[in-house]
């Protein structure tokens, strides 16, 4: 084999040691993206490691959370309800702004209404 067809060899990454803290942050940070602490999604979320010992940490972190009991579709219909909450207040907000921009608008067609000659 010629140097030029000779494989390089890959570089390693350095790895740093997943201990429970950093699963720990990882499953916030994915939760803080709106996504699952799946073992994958963390297990890419840090970069590798044994997934015998993230699922040992992201068990004891789910029981933390009051999670270790509820399943996925619990979950999605508690964010869907605290969304809906969010979106009526922003609703609610954008009636009152409707409602004063419509007030304005009325005084301004009145104090139009008074600056035009009268016949």
């Amino acid at each position: 084999m010629t140097k030029e067809m000779t494989p390089k060899p890959k570089k390693a990454k350095p790895q740093t040691a997943i201990t429970k803290e950093s699963v720990w942050a990882a499953a916030d940070a994915l939760v803080a993206k709106g996504k699952r602490p799946t073992l994958d999604a963390l297990r890419t979320e840090l970069g590798g490691g044994s997934y015998t010992y993230i699922q040992s940490h992201i068990t004891t972190w789910k029981e933390k959370h009051g999670l270790q009991n509820t399943s996925t579709t619990d979950v999605a219909i508690l964010r869907f309800s605290e969304d809906l909450s969010k979106l009526c207040e922003d609703v609610e907000e954008i009636r009152k702004d409707v409602a004063q921009i419509k007030a304005a608008l009325e005084d301004l067609r009145g104090i139009g209404s008074n600056q035009l000659p009268e016949k």
